[in-house]
């Protein structure tokens, strides 16, 4: 929506979806995450404790090896 285009903000797309410009950020950032970290979350299969207001509030690394290391999950392989 951003990238295409469609919304020439963040404040414009947050105010379509009826959300908080701070809370959508929030949510985009976890686009960043590694593919398996996605993969393994929509399986059930991530560490326990983990939680996605834990990593839409949380800090982490941006780089996959580094997001694997502080989230808890195995180093891909």
């Amino acid at each position: 929506m951003l990238d295409s285009g469609e919304y020439a903000s963040q404040e414009a797309l947050a105010t379509k979806l009826g959300v908080s410009r701070p809370y959508m950020i929030r949510m985009i950032r976890l686009t960043l995450l590694a593919p398996d970290i996605i993969r393994a979350i929509v399986e059930g299969q991530e560490p326990r404790g983990l939680s996605i207001e834990a990593l839409a509030t949380g800090h982490y690394p941006e780089d996959w090896p580094g997001q694997r290391a502080a989230l808890g999950f195995p180093e891909a392989g």
